[in-house]
């Protein structure tokens, strides 16, 4: 699994943040040190809870958006 971090310099530590939740956030001397205190966080986190993956319903316009794709009365040809 892949999963974003946000990683930069500040005060002469390295921060790296977890894209998206940010209350996972590490702080440490070296940049590699910051990466695998992150890893290790996220791997801890992972393993108290389940990840899961929410469908949310489109609004607007992305509610119709495709829907109308395998209808056979449409031209592909415009």
């Amino acid at each position: 699994m892949s999963v974003p971090i946000f990683v930069h310099e500040d005060n002469g530590q390295f921060v790296a943040t977890l894209g998206g939740a940010s209350m996972i956030s590490i702080n440490a001397p070296t940049r590699d040190a910051a990466i695998a205190a992150m890893q290790t966080a996220i791997e801890r986190h992972v393993a108290s809870g389940d990840l899961v993956l929410l469908d949310l319903p489109r609004k607007g316009f992305m509610a119709i958006a495709g829907k109308y794709r395998d209808d056979p009365t449409r031209s592909e040809e415009r």
